[in-house]
């Protein structure tokens, strides 16, 4: 899948998480590794237990809008934004670089 960025800009090769256990193991999955990122949805809280590496996470509500962002998360932390219905993981660094800010709208394609 793909997230259209307001900007225009185009996040490719996201995977998608909408069963409990591929939401469970988040970017600790062997697949997501490869991968520009992990949607994962119905998802409105993270972890990073056992993860070797920092990751950004993106809340996004229902409507497609970023509501918080969380930069470097690092291993053994939770996050959560009890608002949120979708929850974008990223590499650590890449909400910075596609410039993602709290207000954009997305589009999934």
């Amino acid at each position: 899948m793909n997230v259209v960025l307001e900007a225009g800009d185009v996040i490719s090769d996201i995977d998608i998480a909408k069963n409990f256990w591929r939401r469970t193991l988040g970017l600790f999955h062997k697949k997501s590794k490869l991968a520009n990122g992990l949607l994962l949805y119905p998802c409105n809280a993270i972890h990073t237990f056992f993860m070797g590496r920092a990751i950004d996470v993106v809340f996004i509500s229902k409507s497609l809008r970023i509501i918080k962002i969380s930069t470097a998360v690092k291993s053994n932390k939770i996050r959560f934004c009890m608002s949120a219905y979708y929850v974008l993981e990223l590499p650590a660094g890449n909400s910075n670089l596609y410039q993602l800010k709290q207000g954009d709208c997305l589009v999934f394609a």
